[in-house]
């Protein structure tokens, strides 16, 4: 019996589909017997053309079209191992890629014709296919399709269709290599979890160069739904794109979410969007307050969150966050307790992300013992993974990526409750040791980024004699709020904790009213949502300009010597009167230097603040900066 293959969905959809539209893109329309005509004519063209053997890798960098899905299905079918670049990437980036899989072709649009002939100028022997653009010596990729009857399906070495690099969040893109057997079990679990069928319209906003666009478009074409085509995500033309062909399903990640109901809102007064019946979010937690807005704009929608990572071939655990169709008469979202983040009674805090695909093994480990991890329950742990759905390896890692069980370990660093859902605390890397206690920075970014007046958050730990380390925080303040730059700083109201909060209550509405936030008011917020005291950041800095992200949207937070790359953020630093001033970072050696000899002592932080606030503005700048 052969194993696994994802070309097996194409004879069901050739017969169920065949006539009826199932690829739009940029006006074209193609029926399911004409994608698989066009699949298999450029599957076997690959190998009679052009020689493609089991086994070779060949690299794609475009954006989203028909005929991206056509490639990322045609080279496994005819052997080969398709490697989804990076359109975001610089040239040095795709090409330290390429070195790593050592492609034979490179298939790239216009877009990234000019990064494409760049590469092959350096590497002659790679070969440049131009996909719907024309390249100087480049043959067309429609030249390429040999027309066949009855193509035989072929299979790489160790069954692998895929190679997808990862993110990059913590370190140089990894190439995942994932396997026909992968992609198929993902799919099926989508297609359990998000519910997906024949009926649907899904929009490829997402890009297909990301394992979460690559694995639901396998799972769509598994079950026979339809594929629009937006060729790079923009809010108006998701929004237009919705609206003319009654898409029913999308992926997205929350930056999308945000900018989709920002525009709802400000350019469509407030037009709802009836047709879409499933959001599914990836990369991050929702804030209440998009997911407010997302259930507002798209009414009919059922909104679920999915945890997962490239190694694990997209989504390892899945939450429903709203359904309407369980929603009583008039309820509305604002009575909504947010799952990301409730009161628990083991007060390990973290956000749910739900419980494990039915085909996955999630634990989280708590033991020493390395070589042998065992689950545990309400305990703080590394979060490991194993199942059909996971890597191989990493492409050209001669290490083994899994242990001697099969567990994986993801980084992530949470707990398991009682009712088997998975609560996430951050990375394991990403951990400030205060006073004995861990604190998770992401737990933290995630509560300030609830707070309406912030756009993004980073935080990071500042040395501490005595603590070991404090909790530090950089924010990006939307535009149309105002920071109060002379906060009052009085650390005895957090040492009251949430005791005290209802006593300013009435000061942090009036604040939010005017839409001015300090660093006081954000103190005083992370009380309200539950946060322990020790956790509430204390030394505060605002971010000036966007911080830089990945493709997902995630804040990359490379633990690089970059701190020259900062000089258009702003920190606050003590005076003589307490509290803390505005400074630019080139006052901000000197002020170090000179002006704080005594360090954070005389303002509560101890002695040696002067290294302290030195390596708080480093390490918080190589996580908020690439």
């Amino acid at each position: 019996m052969p194993p696994s293959h994802i070309g097996h969905a194409l004879s069901r959809l050739a017969v169920e589909r065949a006539d009826a539209p199932v690829c739009i893109s940029d006006g074209s329309v193609r029926t399911g017997a004409q994608l698989v005509e066009r699949i298999l004519g450029l599957a076997s063209g690959l190998r009679v053309n052009l020689g493609l053997q089991c086994g070779d890798r060949v690299a794609i960098a475009a954006f989203n079209s028909d005929q991206y899905l056509e490639w990322l299905i045609a080279v496994p079918c005819a052997g080969g191992i398709i490697a989804p670049l990076n359109y975001r990437w610089s040239i040095q980036e795709a090409y330290e890629a390429i070195l790593q899989i050592k492609p034979v072709l490179l298939v790239v649009d216009h877009y990234c014709s000019d990064f494409g002939v760049k590469i092959q100028h350096r590497l002659p022997s790679l070969q440049l296919i131009a996909l719907g653009c024309s390249i100087h010596g480049a043959p067309q990729a429609n030249s390429i399709l040999h027309r066949t009857e009855n193509f035989r399906l072929h299979w790489a070495p160790d069954n692998i269709a895929l190679i997808c690099f990862t993110s990059g969040t913590t370190g140089k893109p990894k190439g995942a290599a994932i396997s026909h057997n992968a992609i198929v079990f993902q799919s099926m679990a989508k297609i359990t979890m998000v519910n997906y069928s024949q009926s649907d319209v899904y929009l490829h906003a997402s890009p297909l160069c990301h394992i979460g666009g690559i694995s639901s478009a396998h799972a769509l074409l598994l079950v026979g739904g339809s594929h629009v085509f937006l060729s790079k995500f923009n809010a108006l033309n998701t929004i237009e794109m919705i609206k003319k062909h009654q898409v029913t399903a999308i992926i997205a990640v929350p930056t999308m979410l945000k900018d989709l109901t920002t525009v709802l809102c400000s350019r469509y007064n407030d037009m709802q969007l009836y047709s879409v019946r499933t959001i599914l979010n990836g990369a991050g937690s929702l804030s209440l307050d998009v997911l407010q807005k997302t259930a507002k704009y798209f009414p009919a929608a059922k909104i679920l969150s999915a945890y997962g990572m490239t190694e694990a071939c997209s989504s390892m655990s899945f939450i429903t966050l709203h359904d309407p169709n369980l929603c009583k008469d008039g309820q509305h979202l604002s009575e909504f307790k947010p799952i990301m983040r409730e009161h628990h009674s083991s007060q390990l805090g973290g956000f749910c992300v739900g419980k494990a695909a039915p085909h996955l093994e999630i634990i989280v480990s708590a033991n020493q013992d390395k070589a042998c991890p065992r689950g545990c329950v309400n305990e703080e742990g590394d979060v490991l993974v194993r199942g059909p759905n996971m890597m191989e390896k990493y492409w050209g890692d001669v290490e083994n990526a899994f242990d001697d069980y099969g567990w994986f370990s993801t980084g992530d660093v949470g707990w398991m409750d009682h009712m088997g859902q998975l609560w996430l605390l951050g990375r394991r890397k990403d951990v400030i040791k205060s006073g004995g206690e861990n604190v998770h920075c992401y737990e933290i970014e995630e509560i300030l980024s609830r707070h309406p007046a912030i756009a993004a958050a980073a935080v990071a730990g500042i040395p501490d004699v005595r603590l070991g380390e404090i909790v530090g925080a950089m924010v990006l303040i939307r535009d149309d709020w105002e920071w109060d730059e002379h906060p009052k700083q009085d650390d005895s109201r957090l040492a009251a904790g949430s005791r005290r909060c209802s006593s300013h209550i009435s000061s942090c509405n009036d604040m939010l009213d005017q839409k001015i936030v300090s660093q006081e008011s954000l103190q005083q917020f992370c009380i309200h949502q539950g946060l322990s005291r020790f956790k509430i950041p204390k030394v505060w800095c605002q971010k000036i300009g966007a911080f830089t992200t990945t493709s997902t949207g995630k804040v990359e937070n490379l633990h690089v010597k970059r701190t020259q790359k900062v000089k258009g953020a702003a920190c606050y630093s003590p005076s003589s009167q307490g509290g803390f001033r505005l400074l630019d970072l080139e006052s901000m050696a000197y002020w170090t230097w000179k002006a704080w000899p005594t360090g954070l002592g005389k303002h509560g932080h101890q002695d040696g603040g002067l290294i302290g606030f030195s390596m708080f503005i480093h390490v918080l700048m190589c996580r908020a900066f690439a």
